[in-house]
């Protein structure tokens, strides 16, 4: 039997925490070799080299595409977009691979679409349809649907979205969501271990921040918003408040500047460059909130039974899979939430059915690339023709 080349794209933890459990699944099928590009923040010394946390055994062979994410602005994204596509179509003249698996949004992840468009590879892409109006990712998102050849979503909403963005509805498939799966699957660190590792003060409670770029805003907008969150957090000195690296996003240097100034001032805060899957969502299972604009509090942090509050127009119209709390960017609203949240007057709901996406995706995959009605060309779905 012929076997199949496989190739996985990661350009941060984000990613390749969504994707690993499916290169998983991969390994255990002998007809199939995997391979995985790490790309972006991975290799950034500023993001904390995540490359070194990466999980070899998974993949026939891992390969390191350096597009220089260290110091990304407005300025020069343009530059990092058209250097991402020369690097990778370099890779791409003496590799053959009959697919190419991509998640996300991301603009590293749209370079590297393009180029196995270009090159007739096909491409299986995760998470399209999704909405997150305050990020010029939400336009990298439905760029990859239109490249990619099958597709893997979260939900009725989504899949609906992608087929009305003239994908066949057939090679549309509702998979539920990989970090739920995830979080179901994971063994979390106990407190003691986890402070103890971390150096965090074990009498005081947690506040996890996660907090990104809004790419739609200006640069001065972005480091406004951020300091009404600054000066909010100043408020609650009895709790440790610990923040995580944004994403390399045109602004990121803005906020870790202003990050490390309030750690100069706040001997209560904490800041790391990069925690890891376990680290991470373990450190978010203990705390009494997590706010921020990261997809993880809307995708994966609620399932932990945490309260989110979410800032900003960043994750605009992106669907809330559980009861999560929207806040502007304003100190005194967010003093308020905060204190609403920790008097235990807000609620939330916490039911939602168990998934297996990552097997999901890889018995489909089977099915397309056995089948050769997926590999003809794609043929745009008209809702108006195919509905009457």
């Amino acid at each position: 039997m012929k076997k199949f080349n496989i190739l996985f794209f990661s350009s941060g933890r984000s990613d390749y925490d969504l994707i690993k459990p499916i290169m998983n699944e991969f390994k255990k099928l002998n007809y199939f070799n995997s391979y995985l590009i790490l790309t972006g923040s991975h290799l950034s010394k500023r993001h904390g080299q995540t490359f070194k946390n990466i999980d070899q055994k998974l993949v026939k062979k891992l390969f390191k595409i350096d597009i220089n994410s260290n110091y990304i602005n407005y300025e020069n994204f343009n530059l990092s977009f058209i250097l991402a596509q020369k690097k990778f179509e370099k890779f791409f003249k003496k590799k053959k691979f009959d697919l190419a698996i991509i998640l996300g949004d991301r603009y590293e992840a749209l370079a590297f679409g393009l180029c196995c468009f270009f090159k007739k590879i096909k491409i299986a892409h995760i998470h399209g349809g999704e909405i997150t109006q305050g990020s010029i990712d939400d336009t990298f998102r439905h760029l990859l649907t239109k490249i990619s050849n099958i597709h893997y979503v979260t939900n009725i909403e989504h899949q609906k979205r992608v087929i009305q963005l003239g994908e066949q509805p057939k090679s549309v498939i509702n998979v539920g969501l990989l970090g739920y799966e995830n979080i179901l699957k994971m063994n979390f660190l106990d407190k003691e271990t986890l402070f103890k590792k971390l150096k965090i003060d074990q009498n005081k409670k947690n506040i996890l921040v996660s907090y990104h770029p809004v790419t739609k805003l200006s640069k001065g907008e972005n480091i406004y918003q951020f300091n009404q969150l600054l000066i909010a957090l100043k408020k609650f000195s009895n709790f440790n408040i610990i923040f995580t690296s944004p994403n390399i996003d045109p602004g990121n240097k803005d906020i870790v500047d202003r990050i490390k100034k309030f750690l100069k001032k706040s001997k209560n805060s904490y800041f790391f460059y990069s925690l890891g899957q376990k680290y991470f969502f373990s450190l978010a299972k203990t705390s009494e909130i997590f706010i921020g604009n990261s997809s993880s509090g809307i995708l994966e942090i609620p399932f932990l039974k945490v309260p989110v509050i979410n800032i900003g127009i960043r994750q605009k119209k992106r669907y809330n899979f559980l009861k999560i709390s929207h806040e502007q960017p304003n100190s005194k609203k967010i003093i308020k939430r905060i204190e609403m949240i920790l008097s235990k007057k807000d609620s939330k709901i916490l039911n939602i059915k168990r998934v297996n996406a990552s097997k999901k995706i890889s018995l489909s995959i089977i099915n397309f690339l056995k089948n050769t009605k997926y590999i003809d060309q794609k043929i745009f779905y008209d809702l108006e023709i195919n509905t009457k």
